[in-house]
């Protein structure tokens, strides 16, 4: 039997206090799951994405779960197809519903035979049944890491591409309408690798993205903290790090307007990763360990990504 839990904690510093468990849960079955993002719902509960596993056939599905307060199942479903399909992301969405987001082998380029994954969208009502889905991409890898519902109604996905852009990995947002039809696409980058980790929207209507970049230290990758207008065009970037790697992944929008972020350091501590956590203001250049303006807009317009509607095929 596969499992994977659910943790509520109160987190401090260690020399502080410890963290108290105020509940875990496992969700098990025949396959084997993976949680990959959870959020608190507006009932108390939780929602969980991620991916069943079935070890046999070798391929994944996109696994969506809503717990009550206590973390007690109250249904999960499974989504996908022939291939691989991974949730990545989920935001509980205006209507009660929800949005999930991440990447699919089953459709588009994959299927086409380029054998590689496009960025994959599902929404969801309540009860966890499909609204509607659709799969973005080119002719080469494309997936989602995050996404939100926006003021508009609307939704902000960000994305890593190699189909777009300058041939290395690059950032990509998608502005999607309410129903999911693209509004607008950005691809950011420079000459080095550059990848995001989560996405969310500012008071100002723009956008933050945390992430890593090469592109100013190569091979090396340091932790990259990107303001872009309510457009998606870049206003500032900041990279953050030492001699060797560093990688962000979470990324909140702080009460004094600032961020903070949390991932791993091999510059800082000891001999291996640690845990590395920034805080920054809400945007004074002067604060930042290095700061960089160099960061370009390399793909702009709309439509460069196609979209297809709910397919025949798709499995829940």
């Amino acid at each position: 039997m596969r499992s994977f839990y659910i943790f509520s904690l109160i987190c401090f510093w260690t020399h502080l206090a410890i963290a108290q468990v105020t509940f875990q849960r496992s969700i098990s079955g025949t396959l084997h799951y993976q949680g990959a993002a959870v959020q608190q719902t507006v009932d108390g509960g939780y929602v969980i994405v991620g991916a069943s596993d079935d070890c046999a056939l070798c391929y994944q599905d996109v696994f969506v779960a809503k717990a009550d307060e206590y973390g007690d199942l109250i249904w999960r479903k499974s989504f996908g197809d022939t291939m691989s399909d991974v949730g990545r992301a989920i935001w509980q969405t205006i209507d009660g519903g929800y949005i999930v987001a991440g990447k699919t082998y089953s459709f588009g380029a994959a299927v086409l035979g380029a054998g590689f994954a496009d960025v994959f969208l599902m929404k969801l009502d309540a009860q966890g049944d499909i609204d509607w889905c659709s799969m973005m991409g080119g002719a080469n890898f494309d997936g989602a890491e995050s996404i939100q519902q926006t003021r508009d109604g609307g939704y902000i996905v960000g994305c890593n591409t190699l189909s777009f852009g300058a041939g290395v990995y690059e950032i990509m947002l998608i502005k999607l309408d309410q129903l999911g039809h693209i509004v607008w696409t950005r691809t950011l980058g420079d000459t080095g690798h550059d990848f995001l980790s989560a996405v969310r929207q500012t008071d100002d209507g723009g956008y933050i993205i945390s992430g890593s970049t090469s592109s100013f230290t190569p091979p090396l990758e340091d932790v990259a903290l990107i303001k872009t207008d309510s457009l998606g065009y870049p206003v500032w970037v900041k990279t953050y790090g030492g001699s060797d790697y560093e990688k962000a992944y979470g990324l909140d929008i702080t009460m004094d307007g600032g961020y903070i972020m949390s991932g791993w350091t091999v510059s800082f501590g000891g001999a291996y990763a640690e845990m590395y956590v920034i805080k920054t203001d809400a945007g004074s250049i002067e604060c930042t360990s290095k700061a960089r303006s160099k960061f370009i807009t390399v793909l702009s317009g709309h439509g460069q990504l196609g979209r297809d509607p709910t397919r025949p095929g798709w499995r829940r």
